[in-house]
């Protein structure tokens, strides 16, 4: 991963709503009640870096892009919407092709100054996103575009994809969908492979609602003030760590003896001991650990192909939303030896990056 790029600059042009290619229904859509939960609200960003392809020499990737972009809101037009607030904070999509915003970028780099960015976080982020309008240092997603693209050619041909989406209308796998359809579309299909689908009726509460058991997940932890909620943004620290065969065999060692732990166990665990001895909480705090629950690919929730809503939930109220640290990622990564293993970009405050760096060195030497 580079650690640092080149001084280098940053041309965007004016930025422009793309609507759907074609008419489009005119109609206003519900959002599920996990679309429109308090900790949704905000947007998720996202980078693709690609490389020049030869065979694609003289073309514009912006052009390209912004032209199957608009294709590509056909069929998922509720995206050009626009989100209205009903009663009671309830969220609905005015589908009224709208559009969304779209900008073309240059920059005086190459692919090869980012170096082998296989993990978050991605050199000079920022710069290759289109933000929107922030109101008071919080960014609000009714009445707003639901998706910003960001295209910025690079001086050897290759481009960068940047884009941030609404979380109200997708989750991850519904934004790779979607960016997917527009791919197929570029490279000249005729529709996307996958049609898109709503189906945000399964996600609906019973009205009223009618809970079978105490959700104590939902209580309030027990404890004081989490410094996590309040270290403004500019006093937190990002930084990657890896865990290979190395790491893992260390924590491996650590765990309760004839415990089966998985990978992802084991450095869930570690992580969760870190982080909490980093941030000093009290003896007597609750400092839980919690997982996303995934609803695709089960049986007992039969959702339709193609949709690309929210299909997943926190086991405990919020999540991330736009408070950095609160959730980690795990992604799958080579180290500068080739050993493949799990990468966790970590944000913290500043003052605890240093202790939880020796709090992971300590569980992951082997004994």
């Amino acid at each position: 991963m580079a650690s640092s790029l080149p001084a280098f600059t940053v041309r965007r042009g004016e930025p422009v709503l793309v609507a759907p290619a074609e008419p489009t229904p005119r109609e206003v859509k519900p959002l599920s009640d996990i679309d429109d939960g308090e900790g949704m609200r905000f947007y998720s960003s996202g980078i693709h870096l690609y490389r020049s392809n030869p065979a694609k020499a003289g073309q514009d990737p912006a052009r390209v892009i912004r032209e199957a972009l608009a294709r590509a809101l056909v069929p998922y037009y509720p995206l050009a919407g626009r989100l209205r607030e009903e009663a009671g904070r309830k969220l609905v999509v005015d589908c009224a092709g709208q559009g969304v915003m779209f900008a073309e970028a240059e920059a005086d780099l190459t692919a090869d100054d980012f170096g082998d960015v296989q993990s978050p976080p991605f050199p000079c982020f920022e710069r290759f996103i289109l933000e929107s309008t922030t109101i008071a240092g919080v960014e609000p997603v009714v009445d707003r575009p639901l998706l910003y693209i960001q295209v910025t050619r690079l001086r050897c041909g290759g481009f960068i994809f940047g884009q941030r989406f609404c979380h109200c209308v997708v989750d991850a796998p519904g934004g790779m969908q979607f960016e997917k359809a527009i791919c197929e579309l570029a490279c000249g299909a005729a529709a996307p492979s996958v049609a898109p689908a709503w189906g945000r009726e399964m996600f609906m509460a019973r009205r009223p609602p009618r809970p079978s058991y105490p959700h104590l997940e939902y209580r309030k932890p027990a404890g004081g003030h989490d410094r996590m909620l309040s270290t403004p943004p500019a006093d937190m620290a990002r930084v990657p760590f890896f865990f290979g065969p190395r790491e893992i065999a260390g924590l491996r060692q650590r765990a309760p003896p004839g415990m089966r732990c998985s990978r992802f166990e084991l450095v869930a665990a570690g992580i969760w001991r870190s982080r909490t001895a980093a941030l000093g909480y009290a003896p007597d705090e609750e400092v839980r650990l919690s997982f996303i629950v995934n609803a695709r690919g089960r049986p007992e929730i039969p959702l339709p192909e193609g949709f690309y809503g929210n299909a997943f939930a926190y086991s405990v109220a919020g999540g991330e939303g736009p408070l950095l640290g609160v959730t980690n990622y795990f992604s799958r990564a080579k180290n500068g030896k080739g050993e493949e293993g799990t990468v966790v970009p970590i944000c913290l405050p500043k003052d605890a990056m240093e202790k939880f760096q020796l709090e992971v060195e300590g569980l992951t030497a082997e004994l």
